[in-house]
Order: C-alpha cells, then structure tokens, then sequence
C-alpha cells in the first residue's frame, strides 16, 4: 500500500521513501496500479505537490496541464465554504457492459466548522468505502480501492471540469 501524507512525505508497506536516493517519476509511475491510502490532514495542494515528479505524464495523458491545475487550486477561493472532496467509485451499465468508474464532488459545508475551507488548496479528500451501485447490478456489497491512478485521474479530469464550471474567485 502507498501512502501519502503532508510535506511531500510518500510511505510504501511501511518503508518511508527518500527521494534523493531514487527517481521518484520512476517510482511513482510503477506505483500507477497500487491501493493508496491518503492521510487525513493532505489536502488538495499537498497532493499535487507531492505527485509533481509525475507532471510529464500528468501532460502527456490528461487534458488539463499539471501547471494549469496547480495554479487554479493554489489561487482559487470557493463561493462558499466546501467541506471535502468525496471520491466514488460507480458501478455502470452501458450497452451491455459494466464499468466502474472513479468520480469525485466537492461536499458543501452544512455549517461552518473548522473542517470546512473556503481556499481550494486546503480541501481534504475522503474516500466512499462502497461501490455505488444505483441499478442494483451487486448482489452484495463491494468494497472500493482507489490506486494512484484513479486519483490522479479524478484530480486532473473530473476535479479540473468541476473547478473551472464552478463559481470560484482567482
């Protein structure tokens, strides 16, 4: 399992990273397809500071430039105050085929707490522990795994659509 928390700080099956002994674009790209578990206090800029080793491939296969992204998180400020950025997995039936996507959506706040932020770049994510399953498709219920890639993913593709159609200042 990998884990990432603040200060750039990556953990794998225990073992603290150090990023001046290895290549770290390297590192992160074999780690593409493994379980992530991310800290509780990383917020949005955290996380793509701490992916920036992977800002070649974040260009190369994702609309949005890693640059454009990082900008738009580290200056934007929401309408009103977010509470967390809720990332889910979906259970879909297109044309005969099931497909299980990663999505995400910013959660507003109900009232004003110390978790709730107005600064895009201090969101936190947290992780929806089922398979959403509208179409009752599952006979029992599943358990999510999100990889590296499916927040990458849902960061520069669905998290990068929400924030530029969203009323945020810059």
């Amino acid at each position: 399992m990998l884990e990432i928390k603040p200060n750039k700080t990556i953990i794998l099956d225990g073992e603290t990273i150090e990023s001046y002994n290895i290549d770290m674009e390297e590192f992160f790209i074999g780690c593409l397809d493994v379980e992530v578990k991310i800290d509780n206090q990383l917020t949005l800029i955290d996380f793509i500071d701490a992916i920036s080793p992977l800002k070649s491939f974040v260009n190369q296969y994702y609309v949005e430039e890693y640059e454009t992204i990082k900008a738009l998180v580290s200056g934007g400020i929401f309408s009103s105050f977010q509470s967390y950025i809720l990332l889910n997995k979906k259970l879909e039936n297109a044309n005969g085929f099931l497909y299980i996507n990663t999505t995400c959506e910013i959660i507003d706040c109900k009232e004003e707490t110390k978790q709730c932020v107005k600064n895009v770049k201090d969101i936190k994510f947290k992780f929806n522990e089922k398979i959403q399953d509208s179409d009752n498709l599952l006979k029992q219920t599943m358990k999510n795994k999100f990889t590296l890639l499916n927040i990458i993913g849902v960061v520069f593709i669905d998290l990068a659509y929400i924030l530029r159609n969203e009323p945020i200042l810059i």
